[in-house]
Formats: C-alpha cells, structure tokens, sequence
C-alpha cells in the first residue's frame, strides 16, 4: 500500500472538461502523493 492516499471530495469540482485542476489548494497534496506513489514504485522494482 501506497504510504500516502489521494482524497478528492467532489472531484468533479476540481478539474475541469480539459483535465485541469481548478482547485489549486490541491496542488501540494497531489504532488506529495505522486512524490511518494513514485517512491513506491522504484522502491518494489528494486526488491524484485
């Protein structure tokens, strides 16, 4: 498991029809979840 989670409430809220976010507070929560989902990931390929 991913040691950190993505919560979106009303996440049709948040972007737009274009995929782009509307809601800019979401920003750093987004980038901290890629920052450790990418992490995650080197970190299994690299016990494999």
């Amino acid at each position: 498991p991913s040691p950190q989670m993505l919560l979106v409430s009303s996440v049709q809220n948040k972007f737009d029809e274009q995929g782009h976010l509307l809601d800019e507070n979401y920003t750093k929560n987004i980038d901290t979840f890629l920052d450790e989902f990418l992490w995650l990931a080197k970190a299994l390929k690299n016990a494999r």
